[in-house]
């Protein structure tokens, strides 16, 4: 959490979130959240791996640009 205080938080934010991303990152988030309410702890680590892997791909995307 620390790290969203940082300027560089936001420019990443910004290079980052565009309204179709952020649908796409709801969706892994509900994933995540279903699976955990149903206590799939497997589905959970994956869907989890699966969003951290997109966020991932995003910035490494942002700071090519």
């Amino acid at each position: 959490n620390d790290v969203r205080g940082h300027n560089q938080w936001e420019t990443m934010k910004q290079l980052t979130l565009t309204s179709s991303e952020i649908v796409g990152y709801n969706r892994q988030h509900r994933l995540i959240f279903e699976a955990i309410a149903r206590r799939d702890a497997e589905a959970a680590a994956g869907a989890m791996q699966s969003h951290l892997q997109k966020a991932r791909d995003a910035l490494v995307l942002a700071t090519r640009a």
